[in-house]
């Protein structure tokens, strides 16, 4: 893989420092580190190493100012209190600012992410990082422009480090995080390559058929459902809902997807009152469904095409009795199946039972 350095795709490596709050007219704050000794240091803090972008704000010792930025769903923050804050002092605010020595703009760098290697450019040469290095390095290393302001940590989930490096208007950083979503897309976890085709979805033009509003006036009315979802139940012993009661009904990316994937088969059927339910495997889907169903064949996976580049399901299984259609098939390996139930001709013979909410799709 070829090495390729680019001056606006900078890197320092950082330490975390604890600074107590003080009153915003000190123009230099006295705060604590750790050398690699675990023993801690006095460290200074500029006003102006903080308008250059020399610091960059982590969170306060009280808590998180953005839980979710900083929590991402992935960090359990009782672990992260007792790593980062085991003698913190009281109310500081903890900073990330490059390591001492370091180069003022950073460092030019590439990553070649098959091998997990980084290597960066130093006044003395080129340097490698790979293996156990290479994990660890990229723990404390944090994206820098080509003046060396901060922007974001590697370590972040990507989804964040993509907007604050949009925020920031670093584009040679954002060519390498495309990069690293097309790698993810190959990755053998199925829930992995849906991170990434989750951000393709998110680009998609929404379907504006419904509002917000008509959604909910639907759900309170508690209408009749136009699938028979109970005898669904009846016969594969899943619970069913519709789609109308599922949360991700609400986004119109989504529903401008499955409209994609979906339109040639339901015709005029509408697409909130679909049934849908969700099996562990596919395997199990098929073999509840066979039970189920006198009739059922294999066809084509769907296929994302110009819409979501790459993404590809497992082939579909269709079952039918002559007056009912579902289809079963995985997103991505190793992930669950869904099954979508539809009625082989509109009819308003409706299933009466109260709904649901209906599984995840």
């Amino acid at each position: 893989m070829s090495t390729e350095f680019l001056n606006g795709r900078r890197f320092v490596f950082a330490q975390r420092i604890e600074i107590p709050q003080i009153e915003s007219t000190n123009d230099v704050m006295e705060g604590q580190a750790r050398n690699d000794d675990d023993q801690s240091v006095p460290v200074t803090l500029t006003r102006d190493d903080i308008e250059k972008g020399r610091a960059l704000f982590l969170m306060t010792r009280e808590g998180f100012d953005n839980e979710d930025d900083f929590l991402d769903g992935q960090i359990d923050p009782d672990a992260m209190e007792h790593e980062i804050f085991g003698e913190a002092m009281p109310d500081a605010d903890i900073w990330l600012v490059p390591v001492e020595g370091s180069d003022p703009i950073g460092y030019r760098y590439s990553i070649d992410r098959v091998n997990n290697i980084l290597t960066y450019e130093t006044a003395e040469g080129l340097r490698t990082l790979e293996g156990d290095e290479f994990a660890y390095g990229m723990q404390s290393a944090v994206r820098v422009d080509e003046t060396g302001r901060m922007i974001c940590q590697f370590s972040r989930p990507l989804e964040i480090q993509e907007k604050l490096c949009q925020d920031a208007g670093a584009a040679d950083h954002l060519a390498e995080i495309e990069r690293d979503f097309e790698l993810m897309k190959h990755d053998p976890d199925g829930w992995v390559q849906a991170r990434a085709y989750t951000r393709d979805v998110n680009k998609i033009a929404p379907d504006e058929t419904y509002t917000d509003d008509a959604i909910s006036a639907k759900q309170d009315a508690n209408q009749e459902t136009l699938i028979e979802r109970s005898q669904l139940a009846n016969r594969t012993d899943a619970e069913w809902g519709i789609l109308l009661n599922n949360a991700m009904f609400r986004n119109p990316q989504v529903r401008g997807i499955f409209k994609y994937f979906m339109a040639s088969r339901l015709k005029d059927f509408p697409i909130d009152q679909v049934g849908v339910t969700r099996f562990a495997t596919l395997e199990e889907s098929i073999a509840v469904l066979s039970d189920a169903f006198p009739e059922h064949k294999e066809v084509a996976p769907f296929d994302g095409g110009a819409m979501m580049p790459g993404y590809r399901t497992s082939p579909v299984h269709e079952f039918t009795d002559g007056k009912m259609t579902v289809i079963t098939f995985s997103d991505l390996p190793g992930m669950p199946a869904y099954a979508y139930a539809y009625p082989n001709e509109l009819t308003l013979d409706a299933d009466v039972t109260p709904d649901s909410p209906a599984p995840a799709f």
